[in-house]
């Protein structure tokens, strides 16, 4: 691998790294909205905690 692909893959493995993160955050930081989005189309409680651990695993 040349050089100037290694340092682009490095760049790139940042940029996604850091991607994961910024999506992460949001999802915390959404996830009660979320929620609430997932209830209104499943009234069960339970139904709506395995949705949403099953996006958490998923994603």
């Amino acid at each position: 691998m040349s050089e100037k692909s290694r340092k682009l893959a490095d760049t790139m493995g940042k940029e996604e790294s850091g991607d994961a993160s910024r999506f992460i955050q949001l999802f915390m930081a959404h996830e009660r909205q979320l929620r609430f989005f997932v209830h209104q189309l499943l009234p069960d409680r339970n139904d709506v905690d395995e949705v949403m651990q099953n996006a958490s695993v998923v994603l």
